[in-house]
C-alpha cells in the first residue's frame, strides 16, 4: 500500500473490492497516513456503489483514478460519508 501511495505521489491510499453484481464497494485496506489522519476504526467499511462519489469512479469509468487534490473542482465529488471516520471522502 505504501509503495502504491508513493508511486502515485499521493498522501493517502486505499483498496476496495466490489461484489459480483458491482453494486457494493467494500473498503478493506488504507495507507498508514489514511489510518492516522482519518481515525479509521471499523473495518471493513461497506458502501453501496450508487452512494459513492470519487471512490466509485474507478469502477464506473473502468480505469484507474488518482485524485491528489481533493479541494480542486471535480463533478464526481459527493461529500463525506456518515461517521465511519473523521476524514473519509466518497
Amino acid at each position: 500500500m505504501e509503495a502504491a501511495v508513493a508511486l502515485t505521489q499521493s498522501k493517502i491510499g486505499y483498496v476496495a473490492f466490489v461484489n459480483d453484481d458491482e453494486t457494493v464497494l467494500t473498503m478493506h485496506s488504507w495507507s498508514k497516513t489514511a489510518m492516522q489522519e482519518c481515525a479509521i476504526q471499523d473495518k471493513p467499511i461497506v458502501y453501496p456503489l450508487v452512494d459513492t462519489g470519487l471512490w466509485g469512479e474507478a469502477l464506473r469509468q473502468r480505469k484507474p483514478i488518482i485524485t491528489n487534490d481533493y479541494e480542486a473542482p471535480n463533478p464526481h465529488k459527493r461529500g463525506y460519508p456518515k461517521a465511519t471516520s473523521t476524514c473519509s471522502v466518497i
